[in-house]
């Protein structure tokens, strides 16, 4: 498929620009439906990045947005170094719980996705607000009771991964 070629195309030259100025990158890519459809386990998408990850060298590791693959794909973008961010799917079904248990704190970061996919409310209903950072407290909360961490411990872990990950500094002078 030309389209495809393309794509992966596309991939390569980023993740080359990426070695050669030492950034990392953000992947955003996931299962799309018909991946689901035509592969029980559904993960044709991850395969496909990692393979060109694997083959093109990718040095700097980054962050897999909107995770939602499984404990045999997190490993292997662990080894290649790359983090992952949660949304608010973690507050609506229990599906992501041993994948985040499995993944080490120290490379998880939480996001909204914004504007999709709002998290459950405190109330167990969905957010009211339209989802924004506002909401990043609920995945945080979210994040520490799966792991069953201090939420603090969390909060404070994941503001040194954002700041390593991407070079910013959060503390107030």
């Amino acid at each position: 498929d030309r389209e495809v070629d393309r794509q992966q195309g596309l991939f390569i030259q980023q993740i080359a620009f990426a070695n050669r100025h030492k950034l990392p990158l953000m992947l955003h890519g996931r299962p799309s439906v018909k991946d689901i459809i035509d592969n029980p386990n559904g993960m044709n998408a991850y395969e496909d990045m990692l393979y060109i990850l694997e083959k093109a060298g990718s040095q700097m590791g980054g962050n897999v947005h909107f995770f939602v693959g499984d404990i045999n794909i997190a490993k292997r973008f662990m080894d290649l170094g790359f983090d992952f961010s949660f949304g608010g799917v973690i507050t609506l079904t229990r599906e992501y719980d041993d994948m985040i248990k499995y993944i080490p704190i120290e490379r998880i970061h939480a996001e909204t996705d914004s504007p999709y996919v709002s998290p459950k409310s405190r109330e167990g209903k969905r957010a009211s607000i339209p989802n924004t950072s506002l909401n990043i407290q609920i995945i945080i909360d979210k994040i520490a009771e799966i792991k069953r961490l201090p939420l603090e411990h969390v909060e404070q872990q994941l503001l040194i991964n954002a700041e390593r990950s991407y070079g910013i500094s959060t503390r107030q002078v």
